[in-house]
C-alpha cells in the first residue's frame, strides 16, 4: 500500500479553511485498475481550519493498524470460509516535499539540513536557501530511527513509520513525480524563461545575478537589467511563442494531458499536467531555439529529457544511466553559469537537488508513475466539487467521505446495482460496433466504429480510386515484393472503420473526425516505420509522420488482415538543435500521398508544433522517447 498526505482548501473559491487528505491506494491492482475511484481509499479528512498542529495524533492508529496487519495478517471469510489470507504492508509515504516533511518528522526544505533523503548542509545567499553541495552522504535508516538523539540531522523526532517491518531506508518517504516535476521542475523552469516578462526588476533579481556597481564598470554595462542572464529570451520573443502556442490545439492529441493555452498569458492556476507537457513538450520545441546563449540550450534539453525518463512507465538500466548523466550535466552548468555570475544561487532550490535523487528512488522504490499523486490530486478534486459548505467545511467532508466509502464498496462487490434498481443502462456493445481480425485472439487489433463500406469510387475524405489502389499496390510491393490488388478491391468495395483498437490504445482517423465533426484536437496524426530497397539493394526501415484517413480489412492469399491508409508528410528530418526530435513539412491542402501500412507499423501517435510563420512547418512530439539519433532514420516520401 502508498500512504499519500496533502492539504487543500474545499469548495470552488478559497474560503480560508484548508483541510488536510490521507489518501490510500493499493500497489497490487494493476495500473489499469489501481487509480480507479472504487479501488482507492480516503482514509481520513483531517477538520480545519488549518493544517493539524498535532499530525501524529492522526497518523498512531493507521501506522499500529498496519503494523498489526503487516505482522499477523488478514483473513477474509465470506459464509465462514476462508476467502483469502494475506499480509498488508505500507512501503510508501510521500506527498509534496512539505507534506513528505511532516509524515517523516523533518525540520523542511528551508532548514539547515534541508533534504529529507542526503545530508547536504544548506546555504544562505541573499535570503535564499541554496542547495550547493553535490557531494553530501545519503541519510540512513538509523538517521531516523535515533532522530530525537541527534538533533542536527533535523528529524526532529522518531516518526511512527519506523515500526514497520517495510521502513528499511528513507526512500520510504518517496518523491512524487507529479509535485516535484510538474510543479516544481517545471515551473521553475517557466520562471527562468520568462524573466523578460517581470514587471519589477526585484521579481528578477531572485533569479537573475545583480550586479554592482563597480561590476557595470569592469564589464562597460550601463544597467542592471543588461546584464547577461544565460535564459535570457525577449519579451517579444516570448509573446509570439505564446501566441504560436495557443494555436497548436487542432495538430496536438487529446493524449498530450496539457490544455495547450498560451503559457504566457495564462499561466496561473496550472495544474500539475499541464505544467509537465509544458516541460516535456513546449520547452524543447518552442523556448530553447529562442534562448539568447546558446550554451544554455543543451543542458536545459537534457533537463526536459531525464524528466520526461523519470515519468516513463518501464525504466531501463540504460535509462537510469542517461537520466544520472544528463542530470548531472544540468547541475554542472547551473553552478558554472552561478560562478560566472549569470544566475543567482538562488536557482538551486529544493525541487532542484530532489531531481538528482530521483534516479536513487527509482532504484529503490520503482517507477515514479506507479506511485504518482495524481489519483490522490483527482480524489481532492472530486472533494472540493462537493464540500459546500461555507461554516463547517470539515463535517461537510466527513458526510462526504463517508457517501464515497459507501459507493466504492457497492461499485468493487459482485452486486449489479444497475440491474437490481432496474436503471436505464447505456447501449451495450454489439458486433455491429467493431469488426476483430481474430474472434479467437483477445489482442488481435479490431476495426471500430464507425464502420462502412463503399465502392472504391467513392472513398471517404475525398480520396479517389486511383490514389487509394496505388497505395495498396505499393505497400504489397514493399511487404511482398510483388504488385496485387485485393480481392475486395477488383471487386470494386472496401470495408473500412473510423477508428481502431490495437495495444490497448484506440487510434482514430480523418474519418472519425467528420464523423463527430470534432476539428479541435489533432487526434489523428502518427509516426510510423516502414521499408525500402536502398541504392544498395538492400531493405532499410525508416521513420515517418502522416495523419490516419482511415483504417480498412482486405485479404491477400486467403490471409485476411487490417491495414491503415495514411497520408504522409512531404518532407521529414530533424531539428538543427537536437537531433533527437524529428520535423516534418506537411503538405499543402488539397495536396496528398497515401500510404498503406500494417497496424504494428505505427510507433506511437504524435503532436504536431509549429516553429515558423510557414504554416506546414513542424516539430514532432510524442511520448516515445528517442535513444538514438534520427537524422538518418527520417524517411523520404519518395521511397514509399
Amino acid at each position: 500500500m502508498a500512504l499519500f498526505f496533502d492539504g487543500f482548501q474545499p469548495g470552488k473559491v478559497a474560503t480560508g479553511d484548508k483541510l488536510s487528505i490521507i489518501h490510500l491506494v493499493n500497489l497490487n491492482f494493476p495500473p489499469e485498475y489501481r487509480f480507479q475511484n472504487e479501488y482507492m481509499i480516503q482514509l481520513a479528512i483531517l477538520p480545519g481550519p488549518n493544517t493539524p498542529k498535532d499530525l501524529d495524533s492522526f497518523l498512531q492508529p493507521i501506522v499500529d493498524e498496519f503494523r498489526d496487519l503487516s505482522n499477523h495478517g488478514l483473513v477474509i471469510r465470506r459464509n465462514g470460509d476462508v476467502v483469502c489470507k494475506s499480509k498488508v504492508n505500507l512501503v510508501i509515504a510521500t506527498g509534496d516535499i512539505p507534506a513528505a516533511a511532516s509524515l517523516a518528522h523533518h525540520s523542511g526544505h528551508m532548514s539547515t539540513n534541508g533534504c529529507r533523503l542526503c545530508r547536504i548542509v544548506t546555504k544562505r545567499v541573499n535570503s535564499r536557501t541554496c542547495y550547493l553541495d553535490t557531494t553530501a552522504s545519503l541519510r540512513e535508516k538509523a538517521d531516523f530511527t535515533t532522530g530525537s538523539s541527534d538533533f542536527e540531522k533535523r528529524i526532529n523526532i522518531e516518526p511512527f513509520f519506523t515500526s514497520l517491518p517495510t521502513f528499511t531506508h528513507p526512500t520510504f518517504f518517496a518523491l512524487e513525480g507529479l509535485h516535484l516535476i510538474g510543479q516544481g521542475i517545471a515551473k521553475h523552469v517557466y520562471d527562468l524563461l520568462t524573466v523578460s516578462m517581470k514587471k519589477t526588476y526585484n521579481k528578477a533579481i531572485a533569479l537573475k545575478y545583480a550586479p554592482t556597481d563597480k561590476e557595470l564598470e569592469e564589464e562597460n554595462i550601463t544597467s542592471a537589467n543588461d546584464w547577461p542572464f544565460s535564459f535570457e529570451i525577449s519579451k517579444d520573443k516570448l509573446i509570439e511563442i505564446g501566441n504560436f502556442i495557443e494555436l497548436l490545439r487542432p495538430t496536438v492529441p487529446t493524449t498530450f494531458s496539457s490544455k495547450w493555452e498560451n503559457p504566457i498569458e495564462q499561466s496561473g492556476g496550472n495544474r500539475g499536467v499541464d505544467w509537465i507537457d509544458f516541460l516535456l513538450y513546449m520547452v524543447p520545441t518552442t523556448f530553447v531555439p529562442a534562448l539568447q546563449h546558446h550554451n544554455a540550450k543543451k543542458p536545459l534539453l537534457f533537463l526536459c529529457k531525464a524528466c520526461a525518463v523519470a515519468l516513463k512507465w518501464r525504466i531501463t538500466k540504460d535509462d537510469l544511466t542517461m537520466m544520472k548523466n544528463t542530470i548531472t550535466q544540468w547541475n554542472n552548468f547551473l553552478l558554472i553559469e552561478i560562478r560566472q555570475k549569470r544566475i543567482q544561487p538562488g536557482v538551486l532550490k529544493p525541487v532542484q537537488h530532489y531531481l538528482t535523487h530521483v534516479p536513487m528512488m527509482i532504484e529503490k522504490q520503482g517507477v515514479l508513475k506507479a506511485y504518482s499523486g495524481r489519483s490522490m490530486e483527482r480524489t481532492i478534486g472530486r472533494y472540493k466539487k462537493l464540500i459546500k459548505s461555507k461554516v463547517n467545511a470539515g463535517a461537510n467532508a466527513g458526510n462526504v467521505l463517508e457517501r464515497f466509502a459507501v459507493y466504492g464498496h457497492v461499485n468493487s462487490s459482485n452486486i449489479n446495482l444497475r440491474e437490481t434498481l432496474n436503471l436505464l443502462e447505456p447501449n451495450q456493445r454489439t458486433n455491429n460496433d467493431f469488426v476483430p481480425l481474430d474472434e479467437n485472439d483477445n489482442t488481435a487489433p479490431e476495426l471500430w466504429s464507425p464502420l462502412f463500406q463503399c465502392s472504391v469510387s467513392s472513398l471517404p475524405c475525398g480520396v479517389s480510386d486511383r490514389q487509394f489502389i496505388s497505395a495498396v499496390q505499393r505497400y504489397y510491393m514493399r511487404v511482398y515484393s510483388v504488385p496485387y490488388e485485393p480481392v475486395n478491391i477488383s471487386s470494386g468495395v472496401v470495408n473500412g472503420a473510423g477508428r481502431a483498437w490495437f495495444n490497448d490504445i484506440v487510434y482514430t482517423s480523418a474519418v472519425f473526425k467528420d464523423h463527430i465533426n470534432e476539428r479541435r484536437r489533432g487526434n489523428n496524426y502518427v509516426m510510423f516505420t516502414a521499408s525500402h530497397l536502398n541504392h544498395h539493394n538492400n531493405l532499410t526501415s525508416q521513420l515517418y509522420v502522416g495523419s490516419i484517413t482511415f483504417f480498412f480489412e482486405t485479404t491477400f492469399e486467403s490471409l485476411r488482415d487490417f491495414l491503415v491508409l495514411i497520408d504522409v508528410a512531404e518532407s521529414h528530418g530533424v531539428v538543427d538543435y537536437d537531433r533527437l526530435m524529428p520535423k516534418v513539412i506537411l503538405r499543402r491542402p488539397g495536396q496528398h500521398k497515401y500510404v498503406v501500412c500494417r497496424f504494428g507499423d505505427i510507433i506511437c501517435n504524435v503532436g504536431l508544433v509549429r516553429y515558423t510563420m510557414a504554416e506546414n512547418h513542424y516539430k514532432v512530439i510524442s511520448h516515445h522517447i528517442f535513444t538514438e539519433l534520427l537524422d538518418l532514420k527520417m524517411g523520404n516520401a519518395r521511397n514509399l
